[in-house]
């Protein structure tokens, strides 16, 4: 047992030091690439996440409700083509919300687009409903600031200059699948990947599913 035990300290010690290095790095070779290159395409808060050809952020040094971090990092308006944002915004207020958006619209360029994928509060299912709401029982969801739907997202992205396309979720009590291609942002947690064993956290109804917008700039 106490060996066992010191084991799990020592990996839990070099994953932390992984992710340190990890999210300076980012840090670094964003910067870089600000200075180098136009149609930026963003990840944000991405934890340990990437993908091939974006450059994944990390609340430790971007936090996206704050213009200053906006302006600091990007420097100039329109410079990015697409951001993502995958099981993020429920970790919001909505006000923080709205002035993710804002900030989000401002980097953005014309007709830029912003994927956002979000517990869905439509879904019927209680046991999801329980596990995704705020301060639900899932996995990280004790954090969770506000249950998200199709409606609450659609006015805010209206209200803050974007055109918005339903991807995947419920809209009036009825569940809209739409085909869409990764290359605009992979999302993880998807019907299409729903046979899929993700994440063993993850254990109950739907829980690879997500409502999932994409929003234009206008």
């Amino acid at each position: 047992m106490i060996l066992k035990e010191y084991e799990y300290m020592i990996k839990n010690i070099l994953y932390k030091l992984y992710k340190v290095f990890l999210y300076n790095y980012r840090y670094l070779n964003l910067k870089l690439a600000v200075y180098k290159k136009k149609n930026l395409k963003i990840i944000l808060g991405a934890a340990t996440t990437s993908q091939d050809g974006w450059y994944s952020t990390n609340e430790q040094w971007f936090d996206i409700r704050n213009s200053s971090n906006w302006k600091q990092l990007f420097k100039k308006q329109n410079t990015i083509s697409n951001l993502l944002s995958e099981h993020v915004f429920e970790h919001l207020t909505y006000t923080e919300l709205d002035k993710t958006l804002k900030h989000s619209n401002l980097y953005l360029q014309k007709g830029g687009k912003l994927r956002i994928a979000v517990p869905d509060g439509y879904n019927p299912n209680y046991e999801y409903i329980q596990n995704v709401k705020i301060e639900g029982i899932g996995a990280d969801a004790q954090d969770h600031k506000q249950l998200l739907n199709y409606d609450i997202l659609k006015k805010l992205l209206i209200k803050n200059n974007f055109e918005c396309f339903l991807l995947e979720g419920y809209k009036n009590n009825k569940l809209i699948i739409e085909t869409f291609n990764d290359y605009d942002g992979y999302i993880i947690r998807t019907r299409k990947r729903n046979n899929t064993s993700i994440d063993s956290k993850w254990q109950f109804v739907d829980a690879n599913t997500s409502l999932i917008i994409d929003a234009i700039k206008k």
